[in-house]
């Protein structure tokens, strides 16, 4: 946007003064007032247009590329915060099945065996879903900077 505020209005005042003092004065003094006002018309017409059209388009794809971004970047937060709650829940889920497996075994010798043998294996059970959940816990977080290829 910058390029256009600095370049865009020395370029038209540039076409106009060399339109003026070269094309403009021969247009006149070779075919005429008449066919002087329609050079004009023509010239005038289409630069305005054109540039106009120019500095539409540029604008339309800086705003998409604005869009784009803070989609991403909007779809990025909500990854990181969901992940963020689901290792706040995998946490408090470690630690309620640990005092779990902890009652188990401290109630474990003041039951009868067959119970016991129960309990035992339910805190086997126990155990392995506090291993899943750690290796859940372990792996890498998502990245803390947004990824650098813009089609991601």
């Amino acid at each position: 946007m910058l390029i256009l505020r600095r370049w865009v209005p020395p370029a038209l005042a540039a076409v106009v003064v060399i339109y003026e003092l070269g094309p403009s004065r021969w247009i006149h003094d070779r075919w005429g007032a008449d066919l002087h006002f329609l050079a004009e018309i023509l010239i005038y017409g289409t630069v305005g247009p054109l540039l106009t059209y120019f500095v539409l388009e540029l604008l339309r794809r800086w705003l998409e590329a604005r869009e784009t971004g803070e989609r991403q970047a909007a779809q990025l937060a909500h990854a990181r915060e969901h992940a963020a709650v689901s290792r706040q829940l995998n946490d408090d889920a470690i630690q309620t099945l640990f005092a779990a497996s902890a009652v188990l075994s401290a109630v474990e010798d003041s039951v009868p065996p067959e119970l016991a043998a129960q309990l035992e294996s339910t805190g086997e059970a126990l155990d392995q879903a506090i291993r899943q959940l750690r290796a859940q816990l372990l792996r890498p977080p998502l990245p803390t900077e947004p990824p650098d290829d813009p089609s991601i």
